[in-house]
Parts: C-alpha cells; sequence; structure tokens
C-alpha cells in the first residue's frame, strides 16, 4: 500500500477533507516530475486528527508551523509528508473546483490546475530561492497543458495576488514570446 492509499484511508475514517497537492498533483496533471513529499491540503481545524492519523502509521511530527507540519516516517522507505492547513472557506472553494483523479488504490480530489498554480505562485512568493525554477516551470507546463492563457489579464491578476510583480515579469519572459 503506498503512502496515498494509506492517507485516503485513515483521513476518510477520520472524516477529513484533503486535497492531494504539491509534486504528486503537478504529476498527476501530466507534468513529468519528480518530488521527494507528499504535500497534503487540509483544513485548519483538522490538523490534529491528521497528525494523530499519520502516526498510527509511524509518522512524527517533526516541523510543526501555522500553516504546515512535516511529517516524518519511521519507516524510511515512506515519503515526508507535508500536511498544509487552509481555513475552511478556503478549503470550501477549491473542494468545489476540485477534480477526482485516480492515484494508486483510491481517486483522490486535487486542485483544479489554476488553484494549483495559485499554490505554486504562493510558494514562490514565500518560499526559498531553490523552489524558484522547480515551481516556475511546473507553472508553465500546468499552463500549457492545461490551456491557461499566461498572457490573459486572469492570470496576471492572480500573479499579482498570489504572487508578486516581479514573479509575473519572471514567468512571462520564461514564457517567451506570444
Amino acid at each position: 500500500m503506498n503512502i496515498l492509499d494509506i492517507i485516503h484511508e485513515q483521513f476518510e475514517k477520520a472524516g477529513i477533507r484533503h486535497l492531494v497537492v504539491g509534486g504528486c498533483a503537478v504529476y498527476a496533471y501530466g507534468v513529468d516530475r519528480n518530488t521527494d513529499d507528499v504535500d497534503i491540503l487540509i483544513e485548519d481545524q483538522a490538523a490534529q486528527t491528521a497528525v494523530m492519523a499519520l502516526s498510527r502509521y509511524g509518522y512524527r511530527e517533526r516541523e510543526q508551523g501555522h500553516l504546515v507540519s512535516r511529517m516524518i516516517p519511521n519507516e524510511p522507505v515512506l515519503p515526508i509528508v507535508d500536511l498544509m492547513y487552509v481555513n475552511t472557506p478556503t478549503m470550501e472553494a477549491m473542494w468545489q473546483e476540485s477534480r477526482i483523479v485516480p492515484l494508486g488504490a483510491y481517486a483522490h480530489h486535487l486542485p483544479s490546475p489554476q488553484h494549483l498554480i495559485n499554490m505554486k505562485l504562493h510558494a514562490l512568493r514565500h518560499g526559498g530561492e531553490g523552489r524558484r525554477n522547480k515551481d516556475a516551470l511546473d507553472i508553465l507546463e500546468l499552463s500549457r497543458l492545461h490551456s491557461i492563457d499566461m498572457r490573459s489579464p486572469d492570470f496576471e491578476k492572480a500573479c499579482l495576488h498570489f504572487g508578486s510583480p516581479e514573479l509575473y515579469r519572471f514567468l512571462m519572459k520564461l514564457a517567451g514570446p506570444t
């Protein structure tokens, strides 16, 4: 059983609504890339329940912040799991537009490609320089594969809201001429 199956079973039992995000979601949407961890988005009110559910499978919380908990496995064959927290209105909006995709033994909810791009923009705005190229390439590929017009006013608005003017200019440079 893979970690996504474990998460699905444990979170379903506990009534935790969750979205598979990050590299696993990017890969599920057709971008050929590797990831070293599993990122799961849940409502902030379910944080403690989710940590307890994963601890039953040998995970321990190594780092906890306001928006994320890093769960480390006791088994070296299992990946790190990052639990990311959002408020209920944000989760509801993302859930309503989510897509259901088979991953492992179960079908999982993924954020829409645009919501995933918005999360990548947020990560670029607040993350370190080491994320820049990988996340920017994810945005370019998700946009290309899912017919999201990076030159549209809506894309620029999302960049300015979740990212920054500098990030928008950087992405437009990477995207090249129209």
